[in-house]
């Protein structure tokens, strides 16, 4: 296999980031690749191959080639819709492909060519084909989303099958073993001989390794990718007052970490961020707009590998307004019975204060308390009574989407005092006294 050392080469890593306006999902985008434009001499080439599907990541080519390495236009070759890569993806005219050599023009002199991608590829929903294969023979290589070398079995199912795009009957042929596709037997040089591939599993490389079988032969490589839409919807499920759904910011996430798009909904909730490479992982992540709280999940996790509009591709999210909440509790001495008349005071989180006291049921309440932390509670003991175990102040108590409910006190009741007083005789003298509970 290529020598790893080449894998070295810059990746792109840089990050996509858009924003979009939302709109309803659509049928599936299919789109031919783009490439940088060809830097390099003989024997050291690079490009970029960039696939137009958004989330795709971008993949950084190094070919040991011969001169003259091109990137023809596809105005007068290109693969239409008679071919069966075409009438799956569409015709690749007027796209970009590329032409690689041998590194020499003699049958030990293989071109090895490797694609390192900036991540790991989507498991699913695009190709590549290797065309012009006749006078020649092209080895496939890649590697696993673990940089591991994919074994032949595996390369061999993504073989789709040979096809000819000039209407010729000359096509090459595959064999398994070698994840080899071999030009005709007599090595004649024809038009049109190629093989198409669908990956099924996540790569991290994709080399080919181009032998000379006879003449000055020349082979060509095209990848295409297919996108479906990623969006949902933001419901306002406010019970009092409303949400503005449509202040709410989407952000979508590949499934590497990289942020990709950023949108907001439409006034009535639906959201989409546009098409997208189809694969499992990207994560979708919603703020709320302000004075609103989200209900639920605040992200999801989604996947564009069905149907267009599959509920799997979705993420729903629900918001409602934060109506200021209450701060309730009861006072009661220890023995369960309620305390009413009690004095309790609110310190808020800006200091100001207010004051209730309780009812006959001894519960209190201070409504219309906006969101916030640091807010406080604290008892003024009654007479007749002492503090309770748990102490007179309920602090560090924090105001949000819910109702603060619970802030309860204890306190003890002090025993009474009564008594009688006897004498022996007219005056006071012994006077003796008994206390007794009263």
């Amino acid at each position: 296999m290529f020598n790893r050392a080449c894998l070295a080469l810059a990746l792109l890593a840089g990050v996509f980031v858009t924003v979009m306006s939302p709109g309803p999902a659509h049928a599936v985008t299919d789109s031919w690749a783009e490439w940088a434009p060809v830097s390099g001499t003989s024997n050291d080439y690079s490009t970029t191959m960039t696939q137009r599907s958004a989330g795709f990541p971008a993949a950084q080519m190094a070919s040991d080639s011969r001169a003259n390495v091109a990137l023809p236009s596809g105005a007068s070759t290109f693969l239409d819709a008679s071919t069966p890569p075409g009438a799956k993806y569409g015709s690749s005219r007027n796209s970009a492909y590329i032409n690689l050599r041998p590194k020499a023009d003699t049958p030990t002199g293989a071109s090895t060519t490797t694609y390192a991608f900036a991540n790991p590829t989507p498991d699913t929903g695009w190709a590549f084909v290797l065309g012009d294969i006749d006078s020649d023979q092209v080895q496939v290589q890649a590697t696993d989303e673990n940089g591991e070398d994919v074994p032949a079995t595996e390369i061999s199912s993504w073989f789709q099958g040979p096809f000819n795009y000039a209407g010729g009957t000359d096509q090459p042929t595959w064999n398994p073993a070698t994840s080899t596709l071999t030009g005709n037997p007599t090595a004649t040089d024809t038009n049109g001989a190629s093989g198409w591939y669908e990956p099924d599993i996540r790569l991290t490389s994709l080399t080919f390794v181009f032998t000379r079988r006879a003449g000055f032969p020349v082979y060509q490589t095209w990848f295409v990718s297919r996108a479906r839409p990623i969006g949902g919807t933001v419901a306002d499920v406010s019970t009092s007052g409303s949400c503005p759904v449509e202040s709410s910011v989407l952000t979508l996430v590949s499934p590497y970490g990289e942020t990709l798009a950023t949108t907001s909904p439409a006034a009535d909730g639906t959201y989409s961020f546009g098409d997208f490479a189809t694969q499992d992982g990207y994560t979708v992540r919603l703020s709320q707009p302000d004075g609103c709280a989200i209900v639920g999940q605040t992200e999801a996790t989604v996947s564009n590998r069905g149907e267009d509009g599959d509920p799997a591709s979705r993420a729903d999210f629900e918001v409602r307004q934060v109506i200021p909440q209450a701060i309730s509790g009861t006072v009661r001495d220890d023995a369960g019975a309620p305390v009413p008349g009690a004095t309790v005071t609110l310190t808020r989180p800006d200091g100001t204060t207010a004051t209730t006291t309780t009812g006959t049921d001894g519960s209190y309440l201070f409504d219309d308390n906006a969101v916030g932390t640091g807010y406080s509670v604290t008892l003024t003991v009654p007479e007749g009574y002492t503090a309770g175990p748990d102490g007179t102040t309920r602090s560090d108590i924090t105001v949000d989407d819910t109702p603060i409910t619970d802030q309860d006190f204890v306190v003890n009741q002090l025993a009474g005092v009564s008594g009688t007083v006897t004498g022996g005789g007219s005056g006071l003298g012994g006077v003796q006294v008994r206390l007794v509970p009263a």
